[in-house]
């Protein structure tokens, strides 16, 4: 039997609506936009960063200049202003830079909001503790320089913050950030610049519609909510009230309902006006319409209660979960049975005569004249 399932670029999108590329609509974003982007990829890794990296300061700044104040009471002689600038970015650099990079591995490893902080102050006890047991065990992960006792040329202030945490017990922390820092380095790029398009859960067909805050998501969004205010006066209708019925099921789909189409509310969709229903079609109670990508019925086609159609959805990767949404079209040829509870995801396309048995999960293209059935929707039989 020849499959008759109609093709999806068809149902993708009317011709008068235009899909965004995503990376035009990157370039056409304005800075703070691109800033609030990124911002919104760390979470809370930004706020756990900064307490960190203050705590690194304070207690870098402080250390050092305890220190200089004993050596400024054996010498009999208080430290200039540059000394002090140079002691505490000798203890502040290496400790800001270390705990920067421990927090790039803990977003890197997509470690959770509650174990980030306590990835990065373990890590960071870690290397503070291992910098101490070096310098008191006197081994050097570099080459030996001279104590840092204001001997340095006083003109040459880089060469003394160099020579400064070289000899402080701190340096070790700085390298062993260093090396897992060269891992985490790897994974920028998938922080700067989007993933390639993630695949939607049950649907290896599933591509990238829109990117979040855009016009044409606030334009969709502001649709949503007209289609909602629609459905929630449509299931408000008594059962007898057919014209009322019909009137808002035309401003639902933006058409006329085809000759001999019968829906039993309550009925949901999210858009409505991507729903294309064929004639004879019979769509039983608390069935939903997730359309946004698409969604087309033949015509006699029969839908049981409870079935529920989704076009649309995010990507898997956490780090673009917020920033795209993601779908693809549904295609329903005619004569088609979807029995109750089943659901559809987003790019399947249903052939003539085929039937899906109730509670079935659809996420893979079902022949013409088969049956299908289970969570994972297997042919059961074809005729």
């Amino acid at each position: 039997m020849s499959d008759d399932r109609p093709d999806h670029t068809q149902i993708s999108a009317p011709e008068d609506e235009d899909v965004p590329d995503p990376a035009e609509t990157e370039g056409e974003s304005t800075w703070a936009d691109l800033v609030q982007k990124r911002f919104d990829r760390w979470d809370t890794t930004w706020v756990w960063l900064g307490v960190f990296i203050l705590v690194a300061v304070l207690g870098g700044a402080l250390t050092r200049w305890d220190t200089l104040r004993h050596l400024a009471l054996e010498q009999e002689t208080g430290p200039g202003g540059r000394e002090i600038i140079v002691s505490v970015a000798a203890y502040t650099l290496p400790l800001t830079v270390g705990f920067a990079l421990v927090a790039f591995i803990a977003f890197t490893l997509k470690l959770s909001q509650l174990i980030t902080p306590i990835f990065i102050g373990f890590t960071a006890l870690v290397l503070w503790l291992t910098g101490l047991l070096a310098r008191t065990l006197g081994v050097g992960l570099l080459p030996d320089y001279a104590e840092f006792e204001f001997t340095y040329d006083p003109r040459d202030l880089t060469g003394a913050v160099f020579a400064a945490y070289l000899n402080s017990y701190s340096y070790p922390l700085v390298l062993c950030a260093l090396l897992i820092g060269t891992a985490g380095a790897l994974q920028i790029w998938k922080w700067i610049l989007p993933a390639p398009d993630s695949t939607l859960t049950g649907n290896s067909d599933a591509n990238r519609l829109m990117e979040i805050r855009s016009p044409e998501f606030q334009a969709m969004s502001e649709r949503v909510l007209k289609a909602n205010e629609l459905t929630a006066q449509l299931n408000g209708l008594p059962f007898g009230d057919e014209k009322g019925r019909a009137d808002l099921l035309e401003q639902i789909l933006g058409q006329p309902l085809p000759a001999d189409v019968t829906i039993y509310p309550p009925f949901f969709t999210d858009h409505g006006l991507k729903l294309e229903l064929g004639e004879r079609v019979f769509v039983n109670q608390n069935c939903t319409f997730l359309d946004y990508a698409g969604i087309r019925i033949g015509p006699r086609t029969m839908i049981g209660p409870n079935v529920t159609f989704i076009t649309a959805g995010h990507p898997v990767d956490p780090a673009e979960r917020k920033l795209f949404l993601t779908g693809a079209p549904i295609d329903v040829a005619e004569n088609v049975w979807i029995g109750a509870g089943a659901t559809i995801l987003p790019g399947v396309s249903i052939g003539r005569d085929a039937v899906i048995a109730a509670g079935a999960i659809v996420a893979e293209d079902v022949p013409a004249a088969s049956l299908v059935t289970g969570p994972k929707a297997t042919v059961r039989r074809e005729w």
